[in-house]
C-alpha cells in the first residue's frame, strides 16, 4: 500500500508542485466550546452533472459536534454559497 502511495503522489501534478514540506510544523487544534460556535465549508470539485444539472457539493461541518451538512449545488457563485448557509444553517439552527 506504501508504494501505492507513493507512486500516486509522484505522479500528482499538484504534490509535485507543492515540493517537500520544508519543516516539521506544529499542528494546532481548533477548539469549539458549543454547537455552531465555528463551521468549515468546503466545495467538493466538479462530479458529473447529475439530474438536476448540479455539478458541486457545497458541505458545512460544525467544529464542535461534527455534524455535516451537504447540498448539491449547479454553480459555486458567492449568491449560491450564502444562500446554502442562510437557508441550511442559518434559518434551521439559529
Amino acid at each position: 500500500m506504501y508504494e501505492d502511495i507513493k507512486g500516486y503522489v509522484q505522479t500528482c501534478d499538484a504534490c509535485q508542485k507543492r515540493g517537500n514540506p520544508k519543516a516539521n510544523n506544529i499542528l494546532h487544534l481548533i477548539e469549539s466550546k458549543a454547537p455552531f460556535q465555528r463551521i468549515k465549508i468546503d466545495i467538493v470539485r466538479p462530479l458529473t452533472i447529475m439530474k438536476k444539472e448540479n455539478k458541486y457539493i457545497v458541505i458545512a461541518m460544525d467544529y464542535f459536534t461534527k455534524w455535516p451538512i451537504a447540498k448539491a449545488i449547479k454553480e459555486t457563485t458567492v449568491k449560491t454559497v450564502s444562500n446554502f448557509i442562510y437557508k441550511k444553517i442559518i434559518c434551521k439552527y439559529g
